[in-house]
């Protein structure tokens, strides 16, 4: 399992989130894996994930 955190810190993560959900669905991840987003507003579409 991959789990992603950015922290509680009021900035956006967007890049870093949307890379590894990237990656995740192209299939060059292919454990699980877990996004804490924090602030971030772009919401995973290959991982779980959760705000905090």
């Amino acid at each position: 399992m991959i789990f992603v955190t950015v922290g509680t810190l009021e900035q956006q993560f967007n890049r870093l989130i949307k890379e590894v959900d990237r990656l995740k669905g192209t299939g060059a991840i292919d454990q699980e894996v877990f996004i804490q987003t924090g602030y971030s507003d772009f919401e995973p579409q290959n991982c779980q994930w959760s705000k905090f």
